[in-house]
Parts: structure tokens; sequence; C-alpha cells
């Protein structure tokens, strides 16, 4: 019966390169997986799992959207307030400036924090970039579905000629704990 053969390289590019030349000797799209390679002390840190709290194109998004909800919240204030003050406008309510200052806060406020949340985030040729960035704490790994030992064999050649180090055989388990899982790994691959 097979393993699961698991090799390693810095980036999402090098891993869909690698799992090309793999396709190209024979191997199935469903017998090939990846995903990340969490660093020590960093498996399933957060309950979503991973080692980030947020995406990392996303971390300005809450400064963002503070800062929109603050002046949306002036601006609507004052627009609301502003509309009391048209002689014949809904006078006949009792403190209706008060009434549309809030609610011109409120929408401005609403309106402010998702403008300035989605200005502040990541644009998307900057998480492209981040997507390529080499993995400074942890490593993009490729695991491999062998059927038997010719195809152990086969892909770690491909594997290594391929840019991957730290080709290692796992359990066949490993693959499919990894695909279950979405591409992450609790098992740390490099001791």
């Amino acid at each position: 019966m097979g393993k699961s053969i698991v090799g390693l390289v810095n980036t999402w590019d090098e891993a869909e390169k690698v799992k090309q030349a793999l396709i190209g000797q024979g191997f199935r799209r469903e017998e090939i997986n990846s995903g990340f390679d969490n660093p020590d002390g960093q498996h399933a840190k957060y309950p979503i799992g991973g080692d980030e709290y947020a995406d990392p194109g996303a971390r300005k998004g809450g400064k963002g959207a503070a800062m929109g909800m603050i002046i949306g919240g002036v601006i609507g204030a004052i627009a609301g307030f502003s509309l009391s003050l048209i002689p014949g406008f809904l006078d006949t309510i009792p403190a209706i400036g008060l009434i549309l200052g809030a609610l011109g806060a409120g929408i401005g406020a609403y309106t402010g924090s998702m403008a300035g949340g989605v200005k502040k985030m990541g644009s998307e040729k900057e998480s492209a970039a981040l997507q390529r960035k080499p993995a400074s704490t942890g490593e993009v790994f490729i695991a491999v579905n062998a059927r038997d030992n010719q195809a152990e064999q086969l892909a770690m050649k491909v594997l290594r000629d391929n840019g991957a180090r730290d080709v290692k055989q796992h359990s066949r388990d490993f693959f499919r704990d990894v695909k279950a899982q979405g591409g992450k790994t609790n098992e740390k691959l490099v001791k």
C-alpha cells in the first residue's frame, strides 16, 4: 500500500509548479494536495485554525472603519440637523433637529465605517504579492497520495527535481487528514 510523499517549498507559485510537474508525470489532481505548514508553536492557535488572526490584507480595515465611522457620523449629524433648519420642513414634530441629527449620524457612521474599512484594506495586487511572498516562519507543502512503491519513488523524484526540499514519506492517513482540514496540518513536517 502506498504512502503520502511530502515536500516543502517557499511559495504558492513554487507549489503550483511542482503540482504541474506531478500531473505531467501521470499523477491525478485528486492525488495531489498542498497547504501551509505552520511554524513551531503555531498549530491550531486560533479556533478557525492557522497562525494568523486576520488576513494580512485586512489588517488596516478596522482602523479605516473606525475613522470612517467618526467622519461619517459627524457629517451625517450636521446634514441631518441642517435639514431641520429649512423653514416649513417637518416643523410640526418637536425636537426634529435632534431626531434628524441622530438619524443622520447613524446613517453616516454606518456608511462611513464600510467605506473606511474597504478603503484601508489591501488591494488585489497587495494580496497577490502576499501570496507570492516566501513563507518566513513556515513553508508550503505538497503532499502526493502515492498508490504503490513505484509511484512513491516517482513522486519523490519529481518533488526533488522541481525544487522541493525535505522530501519524506508520511503515513497514507496524512494525505487524507490534510485534505479533510482544507490544506492545514497539525503535524510538524520537519523536525
